[in-house]
């Protein structure tokens, strides 16, 4: 096998660390969704520290296309309302 195809087989594996930095979430949501099923993962063991006991999950970049092709938004989301803010004596008028 050469080197620049066991790169790529090596590259379509992350782990839980690599998908929650892509997305910008911490590590428990992302073991959250993999333990409600939510996002496929494979255990290739578990690693034990005096600090924590986390087992180690390996998310396929397939897994992860198909995990947020599920949570796009079908349409747009509306635009919010805009709010006016009236004056101040309107808004202790209301509150009265």
């Amino acid at each position: 096998m050469s080197v620049t195809r066991e790169t790529e087989r090596e590259s379509r594996w992350l782990t839980v660390g690599e998908v929650a930095r892509h997305l910008r979430v911490s590590r428990d949501t992302v073991e959250r969704w993999i333990h409600n099923g939510n996002l496929r993962a494979v255990n290739v063991g578990s690693r034990s520290t005096l600090v924590s006991r986390r087992r180690c999950w390996r998310v396929s970049v397939e897994s992860l296309e198909a995990f947020l092709e599920g949570r796009v938004s079908p349409m747009p989301l509306p635009p919010s309302p805009k709010v006016r803010l009236g004056s101040q004596t309107d808004v202790i008028e209301f509150i009265k």
